[in-house]
């Protein structure tokens, strides 16, 4: 075999095994990039999906958590106005009780008048007659 012929053989051959090679390693490069371009597709809708749901579960838990503050607002508006109503009829009761009193006792009309005054103040202090709007303003948060 001469030398010359080899050189040539090689020349010839050598072209087609790159395009052979180049066309090989470049479908691979697709191939794996495609594969890594279907992966990352996958986690963002994953991520999206999990983030839907976080803030999902987030809106429901501040709406519920709004009607909870607005529920106890409004019983603790109940409350106040049915502690004020209590306040007005005892102290009612008792000044029904005293004037029934003294017009059966009118000697000691005096004495029953400065223990109303007294048993009244009691009373007020015991359980006040509160401002309702201003303890919890009626509807809280929501207006």
């Amino acid at each position: 075999m001469s030398s010359g012929n080899t050189e040539e053989r090689r020349k010839l051959e050598l072209p087609d095994r790159r395009k052979q090679t180049y066309a090989s390693l470049e479908k691979r490069i697709d191939d794996h990039a495609d594969h890594i371009e279907k992966m990352l597709q996958r986690w963002i809708r994953r991520g999206l999906v999990a983030m839907s749901i976080i803030a999902l579960a987030c809106t429901l838990a501040l709406v519920g958590y709004g009607v909870a503050i607005h529920s106890i607002q409004n019983q603790r508006h109940d409350f106040c106005a049915d502690q004020n109503d209590r306040h007005d009829k005892t102290i009612a009761l008792f000044r029904k009780l005293a004037a029934d009193t003294s017009k059966k006792h009118p000697e000691q009309a005096s004495q029953i008048k400065e223990n109303t005054q007294a048993n009244i103040a009691l009373i007020s202090a015991l359980a006040p007659k509160r401002n309702c709007d201003a303890f919890a303003p009626e509807g809280g948060f929501f207006p």
